[in-house]
């Protein structure tokens, strides 16, 4: 038996020292906020969430993996083979080999698509275009939103700032449609229309709740700094949940879970955290609802049946909050236009007026098109609602952004 162990061991250690296994694991890890195509020289994989684990043979090595994506460019990995020296190290410490490559997508630049307006023919055209045709011309047209032409500010808000949170890609839930494209196309106004310099705006898309403390961190250094003569703007869109026990509403970031409320942010902290902030005037848009169901009407936890109506809750301070819907509705999506519903809206009042619409304004028309057109489109209701402070009482109507 001793002479059969000691055989084990000497071979064991006279193993060659690069010796490779037949097969390698890789490890991909990092962000993916959509799903993504993965190739190697043999095979191509689906890949819906990190990490991510693929299994090469060791006669495919080196190679170059690529990631591609709609919307994302991803940099190619290059596996390459081990050295001696890896494979001397590694038996060295008696760690593992471990192949673990940090994917970071970046945000493709996308041209802005020409608008393509088909003019009927007159009489005396003979041919008109086919209804494929008129089809093909109409799907090109993008939302009548997201192209702000040669509009600008006409004067510079050097003492606003904003911060944006767009919330689409959840890990515990499902996602809220359109919720970056809604937060993008409000940071262009905010900058391009309301004449906000970029420095002066946060925004972040799929905001963890670490991201939204930072955030608003920030903002109250500012206003601290300012010593008051500033001016702030906040947007949400994403999820709001109900705290089943108080009936409160609260912010859901992308990584808080729905069943659990000590993961999200309760309205009423978001507004007492804001209201300490001194400032001319604080404006939030919550492009959210708080009944417990998502943009799509679903329920964000299958343990919860039905819908909560959750208290509006008071801002304090000198603030303004306009909300998409009453306490137990649904923020909608507007399909067509690939906005929430209230953002769209909010987005073609703002582009109507060239930014100088005043609040009262604006809630006019963002609660009348929008009660207007859920009910036509969804068959329900969706109301958006207003929520002043007392100390705004009297001059809410009169302020426009970036003011």
């Amino acid at each position: 038996m001793k002479k059969y162990l000691l055989f084990l061991f000497l071979l064991v250690v006279n193993l060659p020292i690069n010796a490779q296994p037949a097969t390698e694991v890789i490890t991909l890890t990092g962000s993916l906020y959509e799903n993504a195509i993965l190739r190697t020289s043999s095979s191509e994989y689906k890949v819906t969430s990190f990490p991510f684990k693929l299994t090469l043979k060791q006669e495919e090595i080196p190679q170059t993996i690529s990631i591609t994506s709609p919307n994302y460019t991803y940099q190619p990995i290059y596996i390459r083979k081990y050295t001696k020296s890896d494979f001397r190290e590694a038996r060295k410490t008696g760690d593992a080999i471990r192949r673990v490559y940090l994917v970071k997508p970046e945000k493709k630049e996308v041209a802005p698509q020409p608008t393509v307006v088909y003019v009927q023919p007159s009489a005396v055209i003979s041919a008109s275009p086919s209804a494929n045709d008129v089809s093909k011309v109409e799907n090109k047209l993008t939302s009548d939103v997201d192209d702000l032409g040669p509009l600008s500010s006409a004067h510079a808000a050097s003492n606003t700032f904003a911060i944006i949170f767009a919330n689409e890609k959840y890990q515990e839930t499902g996602n809220v449609s359109y919720a970056m494209n809604d937060g993008e196309m409000f940071r262009t106004y905010c900058t391009q229309l309301l004449g906000i310099p970029k420095e002066n705006l946060r925004y972040r898309e799929n905001a963890t709740y670490n991201n939204m403390k930072s955030d608003m961190a920030w903002l109250k250094k500012v206003c601290d700094v300012y010593k008051g003569d500033c001016s702030v703007i906040v947007y949400y869109a994403g999820h709001g949940v109900p705290d089943e026990q108080s009936k409160e509403g609260t912010l859901l970031p992308v990584d808080g879970n729905p069943m659990d409320i000590t993961t999200s942010i309760p309205l009423s902290r978001f507004y007492a955290d804001l209201a300490v902030m001194p400032c001319r005037q604080t404006i939030v848009f919550l492009d959210a609802c708080f009944s417990g169901t998502g943009r799509d009407g679903k329920m964000l936890s299958q343990a919860r049946g039905v819908s909560i109506k959750a208290k509006a809750g008071k801002p304090s301070g000198n603030m303004v909050v306009i909300s998409s819907a009453t306490g137990d509705e649904t923020a909608y999506p507007y399909t067509e236009k690939q906005h929430g519903l209230f953002t769209y809206f909010l987005l073609k009042k703002l582009k109507q007026t060239s930014g100088e619409a005043t609040l009262q304004e604006i809630y006019d028309y963002v609660s009348s098109e929008v009660e207007k057109q859920s009910i036509v489109v969804n068959g329900k209701s969706q109301t958006p609602t207003l929520s002043v402070s007392d100390a705004m009482r009297e001059q809410w109507k009169n302020l426009q952004l970036g003011r």
